[in-house]
């Protein structure tokens, strides 16, 4: 199951892609879903339904995708500083000073993108009152005696609560919503 399937939806065009260019098959990246349950805290099912879908994980998505890439095209482990585009090319600064030109700037750097900052200097990422959580535990972990049916044509969510101190402080609160959440 390792890299096969998490809770990301494979999408239909993103399966044609990745099978269009003999990059993965859909059996190799992911697992059929064929009803979703939502679980209540006592395993009970608190509502259900048919819903076919096939799950994948980031994981298998990247390495798919990543080996249809040549090597000597893809670079990490530098830092962006800057960059800048012309009609036909882009320049990046990395912060070791090397610079790199090309057609294009894929910016996978994350919440706080220098990309982003430097497109979009007055948009930062904003605390939004909420942690959204995501894991994939073992079912030996989640299902009590009673919990007979198998997890491996349905996809399960719990319904959860978590209590947040407001002395709490997460990095990407922005001083705004420190002050609104003081208030």
């Amino acid at each position: 199951m390792h890299d096969r399937g998490a809770g990301i939806v494979l999408q239909s065009e993103a399966l044609n892609l990745l099978e269009g260019l003999k990059l993965a098959a859909r059996a190799d990246i992911s697992v059929e879903s064929r009803e979703r349950q939502y679980l209540n805290k006592d395993g009970s099912v608190g509502s259900s339904g048919v819903s076919q879908q096939f799950m994948t994980s980031w994981g298998a998505l990247f390495n798919s995708l990543r080996r249809g890439f040549p090597d000597d095209h893809y670079h990490t482990g530098f830092k962006l500083v800057n960059f800048n585009s012309g009609e036909r090319e882009v320049t990046a600064r990395f912060e070791n000073g090397r610079e790199e030109t090309g057609d294009l700037l894929i910016a996978g750097d994350g919440a706080w993108s220098a990309v982003r900052q430097q497109l979009l200097p007055k948009i930062a990422p904003e605390y939004a009152g909420y942690v959204a959580w995501r894991g994939c535990p073992l079912r030996k972990m989640l299902c009590p005696p009673h919990c007979s049916k198998p997890f491996s044509t349905s996809s399960r969510f719990f319904k959860c609560r978590a209590a947040i101190s407001s002395a709490t402080r997460f990095p990407a609160r922005t001083a705004a919503s420190q002050k609104a959440s003081d208030g």
